[in-house]
């Protein structure tokens, strides 16, 4: 079996289905530590893009779930090309709705920093994301591992 054979094999496939799971763990309890403990920074409408990415950088928690929001999307993306390759039936389907899930939680994200932190909406919106990606993702894990 060639690498590249093998890095797409059902086996590896299942691997880094738990890897994603696993991250989409990580997110939620950064997400719910931002949401319960850390005092987002004021920051006023109309404020220059610097403001907010200075918010970003000066907020430990909040660049903790940003990197980890951009390491959940390029790995939905993997996900996704996995899903192809490995010839499961409904997989390419199941894993383009997690990757969906993923760009609705991140941009409606981006939106509520852009809102100031005061966009009730937009996190509720991230949330939602986040959650119709768990669910994928562990459907995907379910009938990847169908015929076992």
């Amino acid at each position: 079996m060639s690498r590249i054979t093998e890095i797409f094999s059902k086996k590896w496939f299942r691997r880094d289905l738990l890897v994603i799971l696993g991250f989409l763990v990580v997110q939620f309890m950064l997400g719910m530590t931002l949401n319960l403990f850390v005092s987002f920074p004021n920051i006023p409408a109309g404020s220059s893009d610097q403001t907010y990415f200075n918010a970003i950088f000066t907020t430990p928690f909040l660049l903790e779930h940003f990197i980890v929001g951009v390491g959940l999307l390029l790995g939905s993306a993997w996900i996704l090309i996995g899903a192809i390759k490995t010839k499961i039936r409904n997989a390419p389907f199941t894993a383009a709705i997690g990757l969906v899930s993923l760009l609705v939680a991140y941009v409606s994200g981006f939106e509520f920093l852009l809102s100031g932190f005061q966009s009730n909406i937009f996190s509720f919106t991230m949330s939602l994301g986040f959650v119709a990606a768990l669910l994928s993702y562990f459907r995907l894990y379910q009938i990847s591992g169908l015929g076992n």
